[in-house]
C-alpha cells in the first residue's frame, strides 16, 4: 500500500508541507495507482492537492487517470510556495 503522511513544518519565514517528513517533496506516481494520504494538519488548514481539497485530521484515497495532468502543484490553503510538485508516469494529458 502506497501510503504518505502529510504534515506541516515551520520554517524561519514560511510554512511548508511536509510528506513523509521532507518539506516540499516531489513525487513521482503511476496512473491508476492507489495512492493514500494520511493529512496531519490543525483542524483550520486544507491541502490543495490535484484538484482535491483534503481536511485535516483525514486519510484520503486517490488514484489518477489518464485525463490527470502530468504535472502539477500541491499546496496548503491556496499558497503555493509551501507546497510541492506531483509528477505522474504512463499515458495521459
Amino acid at each position: 500500500m502506497d501510503k504518505f503522511v502529510i504534515t506541516l513544518i515551520n520554517t524561519t519565514n514560511k510554512v511548508k508541507v511536509a510528506i513523509d517528513g521532507v518539506p516540499q517533496k516531489t513525487l513521482r506516481m503511476q496512473r491508476f495507482r492507489t495512492y493514500y494520504f494520511d493529512v496531519q494538519f490543525p483542524p483550520n488548514i486544507s491541502l490543495d492537492f490535484a484538484n482535491y481539497k483534503i481536511a485535516a485530521g483525514t486519510t484520503a484515497k486517490i488514484m489518477f487517470d489518464e485525463h490527470a495532468p502530468n504535472q502539477f502543484i500541491y499546496m496548503i490553503n491556496n499558497n503555493p510556495g509551501g507546497g510541492g510538485v506531483i509528477e505522474l508516469e504512463g499515458a495521459g494529458k
